[in-house]
This record gives C-alpha cells, sequence and structure tokens, in this order.
C-alpha cells in the first residue's frame, strides 16, 4: 500500500490548493461532444497495470473503471463498477456486487472473474507491476507476489457473474478506497496479451486507434459510456516544455504545469488544480540517542520555517498541515497546529532546558543529493543555526538514498509519501506502528499503535477518521516528524474547457468534462 519516496517524483506537478478552477459556468449547460487534446509526457504503455505515475494513471481512468470511484468533494468511497458492498464484522471480507449488464469496450459482459483476474495480474510475481503493493493487505499477496508459479491471490475469490469476496489478512476497515486507483481498473480477461497497445478497457473511453505520437479515444457506449466529450487524443511530448509551447500554440487544450511553472495570467487560460496524494517531511530517527530528549526533538521542530523552505524550493507547494494530507478523508485538518508551529524564541528556550551547559550536538541533514534537496538542506541549516542548532549536510546519491534510510544510520533526514489510495492509513500506519518495516524515524507510542489499530477495526466513517485523526497527532506529539510540503496537481486549460475537476492521482474526471464548442474546436 506505500512506497518509500527518496525523491518525490520529478512529474509530480505542484500548485496552489486554493486556486482551483471549476471549469464551468452558471450561464452555459454542459454539451456533448467534441475531441479533447490532452499533453501526456511520458506515456509509455496504455496497461493500467504499470500506471505508476499521474500521466498514466490519468490515462488508465479514461479506459478502465474501478470497482469504486472517490467523491471529488468528500473524498469518501462511492460505487463504481461496484453497485454496492458489505463488510464482516471483524472487517476482513469485503464482498461486492457488481451493476447488472456491465460490458467492456468490445461488448463481453463484466464478470466478477474479470475483477478477480485483474488484480490476480497486478499482485502476480510475472506482471512486475509497481503498483503491486495497493493489494499487500490481500490475503496470499505474498504468495503471489514473490513466488513463482503462484498467479492468484488466495483473499480474492469470484461467488459469482456479479459477486466478489475479497478477504484481508488483518483487519482494515478503509480497503475499498484501495480499488479506487486507476491503475486497478478492471480488464477484459480475455484480452491480456495486446493490454500495452491495443487495449479492451471498462472505462467511459475505448482505444480507437494510434498515428503518431498520438493515441485516439472514443467514448464509449457500453458499461461506462456516460462521458460528455465525444473523445479524447492524447498527444505526445518529449517534455513538458515542449507540451506547454503546444498549448501556447493552441494545438493542446489540456497540459500540466512543472514545478516552476507560472500560472497563466491571460484571459485564454485557466488553472485546475487540486490535492496529490503525497506529503513531503523531515523526519528524525529516535534510535539514535543524540535525539533521546523530547526537548531537542522539539527545538528542532520548532527552528524550522516550513514556509520559507516551500516557498523556496518548491514554489507554489502548499505548506504541510500535518502527515495526512488533503485528498483523503480527515486530511484537511490541521494537525500541526502549535505543536508544529515555527517558534525560534521557544526553540532557543527548549535547548536551555535541554542542554544547560550550552553544548548542543551537532546534526546531520540527510537528504538525497539533487539540486532541490541541496538547496532546501541548505535552507534548513541556516534555519536551525538560527536557533542555536549546528547542523552538517550529509547528501546522498540519489540511487541509493532508500537503502542508507534503511540501515538506521540517519539522523535528521528528509523524507516523503505518495500513496495511491486516499486513506489516512497509507500514510500513518506502515510509517509509524511501532516495529514495522518502514517505521525508519522508529517511532514507538501505545497510543498511535491503539489508535491505527482501532482505526482499522472501525466501520463507521467519521468514528473511523477521529481514530486516525487521534494516531496523526500522537505521532507529531514524539517529535519525530516536520511537516513541509504537500504537493498538487496543476492544470491549464482554455476557458472554453468545462468542470475539469481534478482527482487525488494526478488526473482528471473524464466523465464530466466539456467543451462549451464542440463543434468548432
Amino acid at each position: 500500500m506505500r512506497r518509500v519516496v527518496a525523491v518525490v517524483m520529478a512529474a509530480l506537478v505542484v500548485g496552489l490548493s486554493g486556486c482551483i478552477g471549476s471549469g464551468g459556468s452558471n450561464a452555459a449547460e454542459p454539451r456533448r461532444g467534441g475531441i479533447l487534446r490532452v499533453a501526456t509526457v511520458g506515456l509509455t504503455t496504455l496497461d493500467p497495470a504499470q500506471a505508476d505515475n499521474p500521466t498514466e494513471a490519468a490515462t488508465a481512468e479514461m479506459l478502465f473503471s474501478p470497482l469504486v470511484n472517490l467523491d471529488s468533494r468528500t473524498h469518501e468511497v462511492r460505487p463504481g463498477l461496484a453497485a454496492r458492498w458489505h463488510v464482516n464484522e471483524a472487517q476482513t471480507t469485503f464482498t461486492f456486487t457488481l451493476r447488472r449488464r456491465l460490458k467492456f469496450s468490445n461488448g463481453s459482459p463484466i464478470t466478477a472473474s474479470d475483477v478477480k483476474a485483474t488484480f490476480d495480474r497486478v499482485a502476480a510475481k510475472a506482471t512486475q507491476s509497481p503498483i503491486a503493493p495497493l493489494l499487500e493487505s490481500i490475503a496470499g499477496y505474498a504468495a503471489a507476489h514473490d513466488t513463482d508459479g503462484v498467479s492468484q491471490l488466495s483473499g480474492v475469490v469470484a461467488k459469482g457473474p456479479r459477486a466478489l469476496a475479497v478477504t484481508v489478512s488483518k483487519p482494515f476497515a478503509g480497503l475499498a478506497s484501495v480499488f479506487a486507483y486507476p491503475g486497478l481498473g478492471i480488464i477484459d480477461s480475455a484480452t491480456i496479451a495486446t493490454i500495452a497497445d491495443k487495449p479492451v478497457g471498462s472505462g467511459p473511453f475505448h482505444y480507437a486507434g494510434r498515428s503518431g505520437t498520438t493515441v485516439s479515444l472514443r467514448r464509449d457506449g457500453n458499461g461506462a459510456g456516460s462521458a460528455r466529450l465525444a473523445g479524447v487524443n492524447l498527444v505526445g511530448y518529449e517534455s513538458l516544455d515542449a507540451a506547454r509551447a503546444a498549448f501556447d500554440a493552441k494545438k493542446i487544450d489540456v497540459v500540466r504545469l512543472a514545478r516552476e511553472d507560472p500560472v497563466p495570467r491571460g484571459t485564454s487560460a485557466q488553472l485546475h488544480a487540486g490535492p496529490y496524494l503525497a506529503v513531503g517531511f523531515y523526519a528524525i530517527n529516535l534510535a539514535n540517542p543524540k535525539f533521546a530528549d523530547a526537548r531537542f526533538r522539539q527545538a528542532i521542530v520548532q527552528a524550522v520555517n516550513a514556509a520559507d523552505l516551500v516557498a523556496g524550493a518548491y514554489p507554489g507547494g502548499i505548506v504541510a498541515k500535518g502527515i495526512v494530507p488533503n485528498g483523503v478523508p480527515g486530511g484537511g485538518i490541521d494537525q500541526c497546529r502549535a505543536r508544529c508551529a515555527y517558534d525560534p524564541v521557544s526553540s532557543k528556550r527548549l535547548l536551555g532546558e535541554a542542554f544547560p551547559g550550552g553544548v548542543v550536538p551537532n546534526v546531520a541533514v540527510d537528504y538525497d543529493d539533487s539540486p532541490t534537496q541541496k538547496a532546501l538542506a541548505g535552507k534548513l541549516i541556516s534555519q536551525l543555526s538560527a536557533a542555536g542548532i549546528p547542523a552538517t549536510a550529509r547528501p546522498h546519491p540519489g540511487a541509493e538514498y532508500a537503502s542508507f534510510l534503511a540501515n538506521d544510520a540517519p539522523e535528521l533526514f528528509r523524507f516523503g509519501i505518495v500513496s495511491g489510495f486516499a486513506s489516512e492509513d497509507a500514510f500513518l500506519a506502515p510509517w509509524f506502528i511501532t516495529g514495522a518495516p518502514e517505521n525508519i524515524a522508529h517511532v514507538a507510542s501505545s497510543d498511535v499503535d491503539n489508535a491505527l489499530n482501532l482505526a482499522r477495526k472501525t466501520e463507521h466513517p467519521v468514528r473511523r477518521q477521529r481514530a486516525y485523526a487521534t494516531a496523526a497527532t500522537g505521532v507529531l506529539a514524539t517529535f519525530a516528524v516536520v511537516p513541509v510540503v504537500q504537493f498538487s496537481t496543476r492544470l491549464i486549460a482554455p476557458r472554453t474547457v468545462r468542470e475539469v475537476v481534478i482527482d487525488q492521482f494526478g488526473g482528471f474526471d473524464p466523465r464530466v468534462v466539456w467543451k462549451q464548442h464542440p463543434s468548432t474546436e
């Protein structure tokens, strides 16, 4: 369900969450028709099992529909191909019932066996799917993913044409949210051989052909054929700069903005932005005796001016309010409050209490060596020094950074989490449960453990959110985490392209977009 991010993806684009454009108009009714031209960079396959970046995920959600969808406002799970589901009392077995008369783009029926085949294929060792960890909570995942010759998840069983049972190894009430990821969109198990180039999908558009660098998709009239657009042309470019130039030349309707790109100020383009499921922060290795005194850790946290770091290293980025980002239920609240506040006066007072002799230990700032992270570490070191905390930059080759973090040697280290599903669990449980392999900061708190275990057993969404909130504040109370930045997706489109609703996966809802003048554009 997770992956360590040594360098938050280079393709990731960030923007101001307050600049979200709806693309709509009170004076205009949605229209049907028109071809939307979308710029793509780095789209190498149409196979949803390989959808490991925002461009590929956005493409997957045009061609394939998942079991469930996420509400664009509340981020709660809603029906997708599954009309409904129920969970046993232990929160370990989820039974999904598919909608009636679902069809793939070739007209063949979508069945529970196709859903099972989709999940089995993603999990299988032979597939080498980068999104396979999304399914690791399912019973039988380790055998399917790590063993040659085992091709099926024992925890996924088709109970009939429309019923599918999914069993997890441990209670996990939020499991359904995992299945909203576009890369888990349902495939036709009979056409796997051609899925990378000529996929048969279950989404709102079907594959219609390829010409040069352009992949043509057209509205599908079968199971998920609710799109307003007549089609989408995915036009490939070698770089974001080239794609932006094509947009400026009016050859493209939708393009991503790179982190450093300015927001257009003219009247011909509108910014659409929304939270991406990724956060960046610094963490303190509590296994190092240097940080045994909580007052020292708190002094470090309160010496950091996150807003200044974001302004310098992530122009247009969002200052993180905690560990759990916006874009998941419960992620919009301020988890930090005064606990993470920049307060150099308090920092100096705490240092005096922790080290009455005035000798403050030197702190190594560990990071993956890149221009952005080098600049970020330099500014962080200056902030620590201003508070009276000596610090030294300790860069590591990017390819070796994940291994370095796992060897228990980091001190104050740069860290990031990118999740493929919209749940607080993805940002808390793997990284902060006592003794977890990915708990690199070595947080050990019975309050955090109890809250996370309670959340995983709680079916009621509001009570579950409260338990996760308790866990998040409990982690921050250890002063092992210094939240810095939340990332966002930024797209621009002409004002005549309406209702570009950004989702958490780096794309937009392809079903609701429409063009104001479909017959002339």
